[in-house]
């Protein structure tokens, strides 16, 4: 997607685009291989009917039905895709097939990048790199993708069946990614992989080490390229670039964060219970963003307080759950499962003062990072061919989840095509404003 959107408009409208077939495929290979999801406990049946009763009432409220329900739709859908690569993943040549792909994956696109970079560079004598990120509408949604994509990488290091060939791309590929998040000043990302990092120390103890080593080591290797290529060839050559943000609201970005935060919590106040309704933060204009780049502020604003105590309860007792199955059936932990918690760990701690979990890009790749996690830490019930009953309310269930697919489908495709130019009831927005995502040209509201 990234080469596609560089070639056309909007890589936000790109990117949410080519997350349709990803959605329809996640459910259909849901609805096949159902058999194989684990039971579920008596507790996450009760929990998810009413965290559904919940995020009914919650859109049932809210001012603009349509736009409260394409928002649900659309966190089913991740979470159904999750499920989906869960599934896809009980056997082991689909994850390394999956692993190979995303050394691949960041090998081209960062070669894309460095070329970019450097035949601008040489071609007009200066350069900005704050803006050359091809194929994204902010460099900062290219970082909330590095933020899972590096312990994966990493992990692509360690497995000692791969040839030498494969592990000096894997190395190759995650030396280049650290290049071009320190290229991008990506402090929260920096930081939410140290934290991730650490928590998977803490977590496997010395079964983490070997990655943790990789991720320094890759890091240092990266800022060695960073300073070799964007440092480097300016000084020789004598030529112009700036690495760090220049523009006013760049520079108050944390300003605007409070801001951002502060109107969140004023929702929270206005509707503790039940929220002000899904995507309906960005349902009054602020004039800074259409989400207070923290996702538990924005769920609990959205969906009120019990959904989210109630979504936090059982992910922690999902993710212990699986934690502790890894230690009743093996001696140590898989590479995968510790990189994993590491990504997951980083995008969350990200979620605390970005949009990562808003974007299209970065929420495939927290998707990709947790049915691996939950597929590295869960063994398959049954086997492919084995028989087992069908259960009759998932096959309703996951049809009501594909025909909301279908129509989140119809009404983003037609929104797609005929790109409109303004929202109805929108305030007026400055020339530099108009034609920004964030500011509601491509909102739902």
């Amino acid at each position: 997607m990234p080469f596609y959107s560089s070639l056309s408009g909007s890589a936000h409208n790109d990117a949410r685009l080519a997350q349709i077939p990803l959605f329809l495929l996640g459910t259909v290979v849901l609805f096949i291989g159902q058999k194989n999801l684990p039971n579920w406990t008596s507790f996450q049946q009760l929990t998810t009917t009413i965290l559904v009763i919940l995020a009914g009432i919650s859109c049932s409220l809210a001012k603009n039905h349509g736009a409260a329900l394409r928002e649900c739709t659309l966190w089913i859908s991740l979470a159904t895709l999750s499920a989906a690569v869960f599934i896809a993943c009980f056997q082991n040549k689909t994850i390394k097939f999956i692993m190979q792909a995303i050394t691949l994956a960041w090998l081209v696109y960062s070669a894309f990048f460095f070329l970019a970079w450097v035949a601008n560079l040489l071609a007009h004598g200066e350069t900005h790199f704050w803006l050359a990120v091809p194929g994204f509408d902010n460099p900062r949604f290219l970082n909330h993708a590095q933020t899972i994509a590096i312990p994966l990488l990493a992990a692509a290091t360690i497995h000692t069946d791969k040839c030498r060939t494969e592990l000096a791309l894997s190395w190759i590929a995650l030396c280049l990614c650290f290049a071009m998040l320190m290229a991008l000043v990506a402090r929260a990302s920096t930081v939410s992989l140290i934290l991730g990092t650490a928590a998977a120390v803490v977590v496997f103890g010395r079964a983490a080490f070997p990655l943790a080593r990789r991720i320094l080591l890759g890091g240092a290797i990266g800022f060695l390229i960073y300073l070799l290529i964007f440092q480097g060839i300016p000084h020789w050559f004598d030529l112009k670039t700036i690495s760090s943000p220049h523009t006013p609201a760049d520079l108050v970005s944390d300003h605007s964060r409070i801001y951002l935060w502060k109107i969140a919590l004023y929702d929270v106040a206005k509707a503790p219970l039940i929220g002000v309704g899904p995507m309906h933060y960005s349902a009054d204009f602020n004039g800074r963003g259409a989400h207070p780049h923290n996702i538990y502020l924005q769920l609990i604003a959205e969906f009120g307080v019990p959904f989210f105590v109630l979504l936090t309860t059982a992910t922690v007792v999902l993710a212990r759950r699986s934690l502790r199955h890894i230690r009743q059936t093996s001696h140590a932990p898989d590479t995968l499962t510790v990189a994993t918690t590491a990504a997951l760990v980083a995008a969350l701690v990200d979620g605390t003062f970005s949009g990562n979990f808003v974007v299209p890009m970065a929420q495939i790749w927290i998707c990709l990072a947790a049915g691996l996690f939950f597929a590295s830490t869960n063994h398959p019930i049954s086997t492919p061919g084995t028989t087992r009953g069908i259960n009759l309310l998932a096959v309703v269930a996951l049809l009501g989840i594909l025909s909301l697919q279908l129509l989140f489908s119809v009404e983003t495709i037609q929104e797609y095509i005929h790109k409109p130019i303004t929202i109805d009831n929108r305030p007026a927005l400055p020339g530099a404003e108009a034609n920004s995502p964030r500011f509601w040209l491509d909102g739902w509201l």
